[in-house]
Order: structure tokens, then C-alpha cells, then sequence
């Protein structure tokens, strides 16, 4: 197939519209030429099935093309022809179909108008050509100064904002991506593979019944038939509309063949004739063999409709928590080693705006030469309490209580932000981790062992498992329990049941300061996001952990954590935003996700006040200085 090149312009107008279209979070587009980024052109062509598993549903990839290749083009939905901007190759990890009808959608008619002729092979110099001269466009495109290449741009579909990142042979794209996807959470991958299982699914159910043309034809002779019974033909029809999605059933089978012993019968041979029906007694056994011989396989197919209702509203839970994503806003928290500054909107790209993030010093050990907050003596400040969410809008909830807030760096790259806590002498660090429990345990560590808090809380939302829980309500776990554990057997599912008691001296603080404003009660962790109160999970539940009154994703990781460091208290707290059940989406919509996150912030910092505030003098909770990481 022949690839038409486009105008650059052109290209990436509709690239942009296709991928906010399908969902992406967004894109990245890698402005550098040979000379310049060798290692990260490697890393996008020669290793793309790592950056893809790492991406998944979340970012599209366009990066211009090296000597070596040939351009992936995007194909037209229904002709012979697909179109891509010369010297540039695009990569797009899921809903590869999707994207290339609302690529096609946006760039419209009168495209062929702007080609020049038909992109042929050519001599590896030809395309360096193409290659070094797609670069100058596409930076010229999003308004980046000529200064600022080699860089990679990373591109927020929802809010429109592009960040360019500075790069050398030392960026590992790779490494920056995985940092950036460890924020974002599992959400978009969680996404992907609901997706995949949908159309897996879709294609199961479609194998059965029978297709819309073969109905129309049926039903258009049998209405010219119908004189000949006009009850029991008119009801064979309205029979015969159903069995594109429905099983059939044995009425409608016996229907089927009356119609067809009525039109066999000699004495009706003169009428079909009269009445020009030709071949509808042939057609109509046919019908009837399938449906015989498909009906055994409906059994499949009706669990499989079942599983597929459950999948749909997994998607729109998870397309929801995706939309809810800021990509713009997590990208400095995963460059440790960048800044950002400001950089004018571009005018190219009416309602977008550009930043750009420039290479922090660094010190002979490749460290940053100081972290923020730290003295020069390389010594920190012991917080009273680092508080950990999963989510941006539990962050926003929690943050919305600091005061004189200043940004830490570990030196791997984890961040947080330090604030006062309002009424006290102390303050708080925050970070906002991702969702899952192997990221919370591995975090809560890494916080314990940098900033040596007096306590740990995970602060977030939840969806909840009793009746008597309502949306916005506050939990205060008294109880971890992991639901995953267990062994398999032919007899069934033996549950082997983890659980973490939570931090007495916590706990009681927390009960003193939020009597009667939270529920002290067990929940339930696990790597699940639960929509559906009649599934198995759900059962699951309700059998092995009946007094858990909610779910959430990251304790038992926080939990297990502290009991390894031996010293380190913990208290999680969860606002309610949902009941786990089908109308997980419409309570996400409503802005339940939001009023519960700050609830749980509201009672957080009433338990870090009354621990403060126990012994006003001295403190519980006093601050040290600890040697920096």
C-alpha cells in the first residue's frame, strides 16, 4: 500500500483530534535528529514493545523516522490508501481501528487536494532528509524555538498543555515514562485491558444468531407470504426480528417450522407461485438448520452478554478515573532532576499552552546539588506526619489544608510537597503515590526511611459495603484485611486471610477527635476497582469479610510496610464516594469522589491537631533533625 505524505501541519492537526477523540491521555512526540538522541530514537523504534506494555491506553507516540525505516502510516477505514507526514512514524498502542476513523474524520475531504504524489521507497539518505526536515516543522508547528531541540513533548489532551523536555544522550525515555505512568496509576493500564476484553467478548457474543441482512431478506419474502396465513406469518416475522440477539426459543422454533410445513404443503404450491415468492421455503430451512445447530452454543453466548454487561461498566468506570487524570501537572513531579519555567502560549495552536522544563544542576555524584527545604548542613526537619494519597483529588483535598508549602525531591525522584499544619508548630509532607497496594509498600518505606515521620496516614476515598455507609460518610479503619489470599482446590476457593490491626496510639487519637463524625470499622484492600454488588468479588466479600464496611486499594500495602519498619504508626482513612455497585459512574459524575476526599482531609488534620495539641508544651510529636537522605 502506498503511503501519501502530508502536509506536517495537516498531520498532526488530526493526530491531536484523534487521540483526545479515542480517550488518550496523551501524546509524545520526539523532536531530535540523528546526532542528537541516538539512544532515545533507539529506544522508540528498536524497543517500542517496551514503551508500549509501559504506556498502554495512555499515550500515542510520534517520533520522526530514522534512516533505516519505513513509515507507519495511518489507513483509511474503508479504501486502499493511508497517509502520514514524511519523515515521521506514528505509533498508537490501543484502539488502533478507532483512531484511524477519527484521524479520517477530522482530516475530512479535499485531503488528497494537499498531497503531492504517492511516498515511494527511497535511499536511507532521502529519508535522513525527510527525517532532519520533519523535525523543523513539527517544532515549528507547536511553536518551539529551534534552541530548545533536541527535546521530547509530552501533550495533555484534556487540558491542553504541552510540556518540552530537554534532552541528551543521558534521558532514558523509558525510565521517564515508567516514572510518569508510576503517578498516573493503574488506571489507564486497568483500562486497556478491560478494552481488550470487551472486544474479545463482542466478537464471543456476535458468533451467534443470525445476521441483520439475513433477517431483512427473510422477513421482506415472508411479508409477501403473509396471505397466505396472515396471523401465524406475522408472528413467524416479528419472531424471526428478535434472533439477531436473542436466543430461540422453542415456540420459535415450532412457529418457524409451521411456516415452513405451510409453504411445503402441494395444495399451497399454486398460491407461492401466484404470489412470486421463489426460494423462501428454501431460505426458511436454512434458517432453521442454524438456528438447530447454534442452539447448544447459546448457553456460551448468553455468559458471555452477562460478562460483557459487567465490562461495559468496568470501561466507563475507568474511562471516567482516566478523565480525571491531570498529566500536565504530574510531569514536574517525576522529573526530579528538571525545573520548569515559563514559556509564552504558542500561537499555532489556538487553546494551548507550552512550558518548558529545563536540567537542574548536578553535583559529581549526579544528585541534585540541594533539596528543597533541606540546610546546607544537608539536614531536614522530621514532619509530624506524611500523609499519602492515590488519586490528584485526594491530594488537592489534603493540600487545601498546608500552609507555606515547599517541594521535596528524594533522590530517585520521589516528591513531596512540605506545609504547616494550620494550629501547630508542625508540618506535613504530602505525595500523591498512585493506586495499588506493591506501589503503597514500596513508597511508605521509602518515606520512612527519608523523612522518619512520627506517623504515616493514607488519606482517599473508598466505596462502601453496607447499607448503613452513605456517600460522603468517613471510615476509619480499626482493621486491614488483604481479600487475594488463598489456595485453590477442586472443592473450591480456601480463603486464607490476611489482616493489620491498625496503630493504637492512632487510633485512639483518632477516636477522641472524631467522635461521633466517623465509623471506626474494618475494610477491606485489594488490586480491584468493584462496581458490581452481585459479583463474585462481592460475594467473596460478604462471605470471608463480612464486617469490612469498605474497599479501597493501597492499605494492606501501607500496612505491611510499617509492621516490617517495626516502628512506624499508620491510621488510614477513607471517605465513602461510592457503594461499589453499578452506579460506581453516575456517584463519580455527581462529585462524590471529590466531597468525599474532603472529608477524609478534614479528619485527617483532626487527628494530626489533637496529637499536636495533647501536650501543648512538649508535644507527642516532636520535631527532629534527621541527616538527609
Amino acid at each position: 500500500m502506498l503511503i501519501h505524505p502530508l502536509p506536517i501541519g495537516m498531520f498532526l492537526k488530526s493526530l491531536l483530534s484523534a487521540a483526545e477523540s479515542c480517550g488518550y491521555l496523551g501524546a509524545v512526540v520526539l523532536l531530535a535528529r540523528t546526532r542528537d538522541a541516538k539512544a532515545q530514537h533507539r529506544e522508540l523504534t528498536e524497543d517500542w514493545t517496551s514503551v508500549h506494555d509501559l504506556t498502554g491506553p495512555a499515550l500515542a507516540v510520534l517520533c520522526p523516522l530514522p534512516p533505516h525505516a519505513w513509515p507507519g502510516g495511518v489507513r483509511h477505514p474503508t479504501e486502499p490508501a493511508a497517509v502520514s507526514a514524511e519523515g515521521m512514524t506514528l505509533e498508537v498502542p490501543y484502539m488502533r481501528e478507532r483512531f484511524d476513523k477519527k484521524f479520517w474524520d477530522d482530516l475530512g475531504p479535499g485531503w488528497d487536494k494537499a498531497l503531492t504524489k504517492p511516498e515511494r521507497p527511497a535511499p536511507a539518505e532521502v529519508h535522513a532528509s525527510g527525517w532532519t526536515q520533519a523535525v523543523t516543522d513539527a517544532a515549528e508547528f507547536f511553536g518551539i524555538e529551534e534552541s530548545h531541540v533536541p527535546c521530547m513533548v509530552l501533550l495533555s489532551m484534556r487540558e491542553k498543555h504541552g510540556t518540552v523536555i530537554p534532552i541528551d544522550e543521558s534521558f532514558g525515555i523509558y525510565e521517564f515514562l515508567k516514572k510518569l505512568m508510576e503517578h498516573v496509576g493503574l488506571a489507564p493500564v486497568r483500562l486497556g485491558r478491560a478494552l481488550d476484553e470487551r472486544k474479545r467478548l463482542q466478537r464471543q457474543v456476535g458468533r451467534y444468531g443470525l445476521a441483520p441482512t439475513q433477517v431483512r431478506s427473510l422477513n421482506r419474502k415472508l411479508a409477501k407470504a403473509e396471505a397466505l396465513a396472515p396471523e401465524l406469518i406475522a408472528d413467524c416475522r416479528a419472531r424471526v426480528e428478535t434472533l439477531t440477539r436473542t436466543e430461540p426459543s422453542d415456540p420459535d422454533l415450532r412457529v418457524l417450522r409451521e411456516v415452513s410445513d405451510l409453504l411445503r404443503s402441494p395444495r399451497r404450491q399454486a398460491e407461492r407461485h401466484n404470489l412470486r415468492i421463489r426460494g423462501l421455503l428454501g431460505q426458511l430451512e436454512r434458517v432453521i438448520g442454524t438456528l438447530e445447530t447454534q442452539r447448544p452454543a447459546w448457553e456460551e453466548s448468553r455468559r458471555s452478554r452477562e460478562a460483557l454487561a459487567t465490562v461495559e461498566r468496568e470501561v466507563r468506570v475507568l474511562r471516567s478515573e482516566v478523565a480525571a487524570i491531570s498529566l500536565s501537572s504530574l510531569i514536574p513531579r517525576v522529573a526530579a532532576e528538571l525545573h520548569e519555567e515559563g514559556m509564552a502560549p504558542t500561537s499555532r495552536l489556538p487553546g494551548w499552552s507550552f512550558s518548558r522544563l529545563g536540567r537542574r544542576p548536578r553535583t559529581d555524584e549526579g544528585r541534585p546539588d540541594s533539596l528543597p527545604g533541606a540546610s546546607t548542613a544537608g539536614e531536614t526537619v522530621a514532619p509530624v506526619a506524611v500523609i499519602l494519597t492515590a488519586l490528584s483529588v485526594e491530594y488537592q483535598a489534603v493540600r487545601a489544608h498546608l500552609t507555606d508549602v515547599e517541594t521535596v525531591v528524594h533522590p530517585s525522584g520521589t516528591r513531596a510537597e512540605r506545609g504547616r499544619l494550620a494550629g501547630t508548630s508542625g508540618y506535613v509532607a504530602l505525595a500523591e503515590i498512585g493506586e495499588g497496594t506493591l506501589t503503597a509498600a514500596a513508597l511508605t518505606e521509602r518515606f520512612h526511611t527519608w523523612l522518619h515521620p512520627q506517623a504515616l496516614l493514607f488519606v482517599g476515598v473508598a466505596g462502601g459495603l453496607k447499607d448503613d455507609i452513605e456517600v460522603g460518610d468517613v471510615v476509619v479503619a480499626t482493621k486491614v484485611y488483604g481479600i487475594h489470599g488463598g489456595k485453590q482446590t477442586p472443592e473450591g476457593f480456601l480463603v486464607r486471610p490476611e489482616a493489620w490491626r491498625t496503630s493504637h496510639r492512632l487510633e485512639q487519637a483518632a477516636r477522641h477527635a472524631l467522635r461521633g463524625r466517623a465509623r471506626f470499622k474494618p475494610i477491606a484492600v485489594g488490586d480491584i476497582v468493584l462496581a458490581d454488588a452481585a459479583s463474585a468479588v462481592a460475594r467473596h466479600l460478604h462471605e470471608h469479610y463480612n464486617d469490612a464496611v469498605a474497599i479501597e486499594m493501597e492499605g494492606t500495602g501501607v500496612a505491611q510496610a510499617a509492621h516490617l519498619t517495626g516502628e512506624l504508626d499508620t491510621l488510614i482513612i477513607r471517605g465513602i464516594s461510592d457503594r461499589a455497585d453499578t452506579h460506581k459512574h453516575e456517584r463519580d459524575a455527581e462529585g462524590s469522589q471529590p466531597k468525599a476526599a474532603r472529608n477524609a482531609a478534614q479528619a485527617a488534620f483532626a487527628v494530626l491537631q489533637e496529637l499536636s495539641a495533647a501536650d501543648p508544651a512538649a508535644g507527642p510529636l516532636p520535631q527532629r533533625s534527621v541527616k538527609g537522605p
